[in-house]
């Protein structure tokens, strides 16, 4: 008398032989070692009416995770979906791909959306940061956006162009407008270019006598 081993199982009484487990299923052989009645578990091969019990079902591959081969044995044949896939059900024979602005470790049961500053093109593919002069302020992109040019004449740079944030520009904060005329942007917001206006001359300036 024998039990079923592993990677296989018995639903009935009287089978002659044991069921190889389905692909995304597996079995780990015999649970008991003291006889019982007859009952499933077992291909039964003789009139005797005690035998050890194997399996009486397959153990199905947990969410991220699956097998392809009929018969598998242990846990250890179910395979761990990649980075980049994932597997939200059990007992399966394949993977899924994340799609773009996704991204999941190995044996993954979900797919995670990238995190602000970072972002995905491709199916499958790892986030990653935005290149330099360019930004991405939501999570779960597939792109980055181009930072924008310089400040206008009269703003200054509040805060730079970051991974994620565009740059930010304000009024500028230095000098009289009354006594000048800003020229460009600044990279500063207190420390924008001008020019003065007639009559007036910028601190430190020497002037010129008539």
């Amino acid at each position: 008398n024998m039990p079923c081993p592993a990677g296989t199982f018995s639903t009935g009484i009287g089978q002659t032989v044991c069921d190889s487990c389905a692909p995304g299923k597996y079995s780990s052989g015999p649970l008991y070692t003291s006889p019982v009645p007859q009952s499933q578990g077992r291909a039964f091969t003789d009139s005797l009416n005690s035998y050890l019990p194997g399996q009486t079902a397959c153990f199905l591959c947990p969410s991220g995770k699956y097998n392809t081969g009929n018969g598998s044995q242990y846990l250890s044949s179910c395979k761990s979906c990649l980075a980049g896939e994932y597997q939200n059900i059990q007992g399966s024979t394949t993977c899924n791909t994340c799609s773009k602005g996704k991204q999941s470790d190995m044996g993954s049961s979900v797919c995670t959306n990238c995190s602000s500053g970072t972002y995905s093109s491709n199916d499958g593919a790892a986030c990653r940061y935005c290149d330099d002069g360019y930004y991405q302020g939501e999570e779960g992109q597939t792109s980055c956006n181009l930072c924008s040019g310089p400040c206008d004449p009269g703003f200054g740079q509040s805060s730079t162009c970051n991974s994620f944030n565009d740059r930010r520009c304000s009024v500028c904060q230095n000098s009289d407008p009354n006594m000048f005329v800003y020229t460009a942007g600044g990279i500063n917001v207190n420390s924008c270019p001008f020019n003065c206006k007639a009559g007036y001359m910028k601190p430190g300036a020497v002037g010129t006598g008539p």
